[in-house]
Formats: C-alpha cells, structure tokens, sequence
C-alpha cells in the first residue's frame, strides 16, 4: 500500500466530542424557539397565524432534521475512531 492512513487519534476525538457538543447546542437552540413559538399562540390568530405557525414548525422540522445529521455525523466519526484504534491493535497482535 502507497498511501497507508494515519491519524492522530487525540485529535480526532476531540472533533467528535466538539461536533456531538454543537448538536446538543443547536437542541438548546430548537428548544428555545419551539417554547417562544407556543408562547406565541395566544397573541396570534386567524388565517395569517395559522401561516405563521405552519412556517415556524417547518423550520423547527429542518433544525431538528439539521440536529440529529450534525449528532450522527459525530458519533459516526467516533465510532470509525474506536474501530481504527481496534484494527490497529489486532494487526499488532499478527507479528
């Protein structure tokens, strides 16, 4: 093999556990919105609320969609991390 992979494994879990903080930031910030939205529905109504309303769960839908990739992204990378550590001490044990 030319081109063999090497990481530095102190790194990479700081990116994981980084990128599985953003995601709990970005749950903290859905969650904020999604309360002030329904502190809303008492000040607004008719066929404009209702869009609103539509709209704003909508957008809530797209972060939470943007939440659990940004979570998945960060477990995925530790998960491939642990799996790379296992490999490397498996292939020690062959000599």
């Amino acid at each position: 093999m030319t081109n063999p992979i090497a990481y530095n494994p102190g790194p990479v879990a700081d990116f994981a556990a980084d990128v599985g903080s953003r995601a709990g930031q970005l749950d903290a910030i859905h969650a904020d919105v999604a309360n002030k939205t329904n502190a809303l529905q008492e000040f607004f109504a008719g066929v404009g609320a209702m869009g609103f309303f539509d709209a704003q769960y909508q957008m809530l839908s797209g972060l939470q969609g943007l939440i659990d990739t940004v979570r998945q992204h960060g477990q995925t990378t530790g998960h491939v991390l642990e799996a790379a550590i296992q490999t490397d001490r498996q292939i020690g044990h062959l000599f």
